[in-house]
């Protein structure tokens, strides 16, 4: 039925999932980011990650990327939060 779809102008499913997938990584933190490297001498040595990946939506950052990130982590976190009991609030109405 797949080259019916095609046909009749309905989006397949993959096409529909990664749009419901950017919406996850516009809301995501980004505070549990794994390093990653490019020689296994390098393993565990964070001063030697040639970037890092989100746990939570797998986005990739560089380095310099995630130095900003962590500056700004705890406000973001508290803007985050803050703003959390706002948005419920509306949705009650």
């Amino acid at each position: 039925m797949g080259l019916l779809d095609g046909l009749f102008g309905k989006k397949p499913k993959v096409e529909q999932s990664r749009s419901e997938s950017s919406t996850a990584v516009a809301e995501c933190p980004h505070v549990l980011l794994s390093p990653r490297w490019d020689n296994v001498n390098d393993i565990g040595h964070e001063d030697r990650a040639t970037g890092y990946v989100c746990n939570g939506c797998n986005t990739s950052f560089t380095t310099d990327e995630v130095a900003r990130l962590r500056a700004t982590e705890k406000e973001r976190l508290e803007n985050d939060l803050s703003a959390e009991p706002q948005a419920h609030a509306e949705e009650r109405r």
